[in-house]
């Protein structure tokens, strides 16, 4: 049996509804649940898509980007939480980050307990404010798991 590796590809708008979708069903915070408003957002950010012989299972949003960081929003279909973070897509995921867009950092604010748990396996610490409100967590290249830093230092 022939097992195709999961691909991390650029969303095109036809992904947008049902990706809107998936944020609505996940309960994200400040998702619109109307389509139409939440089509800004959408077009501030960075898409990418997660896609198992071409369904969307995943989608990795990247907001608020400068020159050094931007904040990573990952949304993902009801059956795929979990599943979608191969190590080949993560691999793709940080050469894209680091590589391409050449950035510091990526920040992100997980929602729950799982989400603080997949943050903390893949790297991220810590940087919340004294004052915050919710959780603030950073990643830089240094904090990848070591066999993600080695594949970019190549």
């Amino acid at each position: 049996m022939d097992i195709k590796p999961l691909q991390l590809s650029p969303l095109k708008n036809s992904d947008m509804l049902l990706l809107h979708c998936y944020m609505v069903e996940g309960g994200f915070p400040d998702v619109p649940k109307d389509y139409e408003d939440a089509l800004p957002y959408f077009e501030e950010t960075t898409n990418f898509g997660v896609f198992r012989e071409g369904q969307l299972i995943a989608g990795l949003l990247l907001g608020e980007v400068t020159s050094e960081s931007a904040f990573l929003d990952v949304v993902a279909a009801p059956s795929a939480k979990g599943y979608w973070a191969t190590s080949h897509v993560l691999a793709q995921m940080y050469d894209f980050i680091f590589n391409k867009l050449k950035l510091d950092f990526i920040w992100v604010q997980p929602q729950g307990s799982i989400a603080l748990k997949a943050a903390l396996a893949a790297g991220f610490v810590f940087a919340t404010p004294f004052d915050a409100e919710e959780d603030i967590l950073i990643l830089t290249k240094r904090n990848l798991p070591k066999r993600f830093r080695n594949k970019l230092e190549k």
